[in-house]
């Protein structure tokens, strides 16, 4: 995405109206050129859904679409980048992506100039992850900031932002998706796991190239399968941090997968995910690494596919008569209990608190769900017959209106609904204890009613574990030995979750 270097904050004017499918909306004033300490963002592009915004940032790399802002971040472990001033020309949405090659950067929007009211943040990780959202109101202004938390050497940090506007007459832009199906391959169809596993090396589909120190993705490839059933996934790489994504969707939105390369042709942790007959996208990405390392050598891709009945449909969604809300309903044949997370997630990003069987706050009644917002949700039912879990990812469309919880939060005065707002949290102290634990102490954060500790072997956190707590400290138990663990943490309550921490590292040595 990143191979022109970015050194200025790109920031345009153009009024809203149509222009071969382009639409922008106005801002306030033109900012200079360079980046300043207080400068004035005058225009985001308006889209018509994060996924667009997605296509957008895709585009990127031909010089056809410009980021809001590009910070260039020096040799330093912390640093702020500008203040940039926003003014929202209409009701609507603002939605972004931080991104830097190190992950250390994160992007941050707030209510005021002080800075004191952060409104939702971004770890950018030089990958897509969960797009962030804020509702804003005509008129009122707003606050962006970038931010290193980590890192030694100078790197770019690259946001960029995408306006949904409330009123449907605002005219959206047109972004048309690169990707061809030029490369479709052939999977192979066995009878059983057992099947797959041991002819595992005549499956050997794609090998996929990450040719550059500065490139993250590979080629993209294709493959159909005409029944439902499970695809078997094996990814073979020399270097660890070279994985494999799969996606739903032309347009590479819908993550249902992430499956790490195995090293010396170790064959045991193999993906495993049901599909639904239609046509996959997956390439390869490197998630860490500097220009001194050499990436020329293949993903090997080895998929098998084993068909298998349906076990969970999902309906059109239905409107409510006030555009409030769409009600959908699911189909299980064989029973089992459904469960709905808010966003299009592989399996391994939701918690398993989540998914638990006694958490029936999560679980849908009567196989139906009432969704309150447009976006993608993730559906789990838990199959009574053989005890497996099957996903299915479904949209809603046309839901209207900002919600209650966020105006409060912007203190427009339309609402009497309390939102407790909540500050950054902060490790204390984490250390590590005898027998693979660590220990993590908390600073207390007012309004807060809990905390969420997230820990993984990765900086970018990728299959991380997370445990929510009520007490100041927790202790981390069954870690690997030898291993270096990054830890973040965020306070949360009843209506909010605040901003992750900054990233604590502790080696467990004993």
């Amino acid at each position: 995405m990143f191979k022109k270097t970015l050194a200025t904050l790109m920031v345009a004017t153009m009024m809203a109206t149509s222009f071969d499918g382009v639409g922008f909306l106005d801002g306030i004033e033109v900012s200079a050129a360079t980046i300043l300490p207080d400068s004035t963002i005058t225009s985001i592009p308006v889209l018509s859904s994060e996924h667009n915004l997605i296509r957008y940032m895709d585009n990127s790399d031909t010089g056809e679409y410009k980021p809001v802002i590009t910070e260039t971040f020096v040799d330093d472990w912390e640093q702020d980048g500008g203040v940039h001033k926003y003014t929202a020309p209409e009701d609507g949405t603002i939605m972004w992506y931080t991104v830097s090659r190190d992950g250390c950067i994160e992007g941050t929007f707030y209510s005021d100039f002080e800075l004191t009211n952060g409104l939702g943040g971004y770890y950018g990780a030089s990958n897509r992850q969960e797009c962030k959202k804020i509702d804003v109101i005509k008129g009122k202004s707003y606050y962006f900031r970038q931010h290193r938390w980590n890192g030694q050497k100078p790197v770019e940090g690259v946001t960029y932002m995408g306006f949904t506007p409330k009123s449907k007459n605002t005219v959206r832009m047109s972004v048309t998706p690169k990707y061809d199906e030029t490369n479709n391959v052939t999977v192979k169809e066995f009878s059983s796991y057992d099947d797959y596993y041991k002819n595992i090396e005549s499956t050997l589909t794609s090998e996929l190239y990450i040719s550059e120190s500065d490139q993250i993705y590979s080629e993209t490839k294709s493959f159909t399968v005409k029944k439902s059933g499970w695809l078997f996934i094996y990814a073979a790489h020399k270097l660890s941090h070279i994985d494999m994504e799969l996606f739903s969707d032309k347009d590479l939105n819908i993550n249902i997968g992430d499956f790490s390369s195995r090293i010396n042709n170790d064959t045991e942790g193999i993906g495993k995910i049901w599909l639904d007959a239609g046509t996959y996208y997956y390439r390869g990405e490197r998630w860490n690494g500097y220009e001194e390392e050499s990436f020329y050598s293949p993903l090997k891709t080895y998929l098998g596919f084993v068909p298998a009945e349906k076990y969970i449909t999902v309906s059109n969604p239905v409107l409510s008569a006030d555009k409030r809300s769409a009600t959908v309903k699911f189909t299980t044949p064989n029973g089992g209990n459904v469960r709905v997370q808010e966003g299009a997630y592989a399996p391994y990003k939701i918690s398993d608190d989540f998914w638990d069987v006694q958490n029936r706050a999560n679980m849908v009644q009567d196989n139906t769900f009432v969704a309150k917002i447009d976006r993608y949700y993730t559906a789990r039912v838990e199959d009574s017959k053989s005890g497996n879990s099957f996903m299915v990812i479904f949209t809603t469309e046309g839901i209207g209106g900002i919600s209650d919880e966020q105006a409060a939060a912007n203190n427009t005065g339309k609402t009497t609904t309390a939102v407790k707002k909540l500050g950054k949290a902060k490790i204390k102290k984490a250390k590590n204890l005898k027998g693979r634990k660590i220990k993590v102490t908390l600073k207390k954060v007012a309004n807060a009613t809990g905390y969420e500790v997230q820990y993984a072997t990765n900086k970018k956190f990728k299959k991380a574990k997370t445990k929510k707590i009520k007490k100041l400290t927790v202790t981390l138990k069954k870690l690997k030995k030898n291993k270096k663990y990054f830890i973040r943490v965020r306070a949360i309550n009843k209506t909010t979750k605040g901003a992750w921490s900054k990233v604590k590292k502790v080696k467990v040595k004993k």
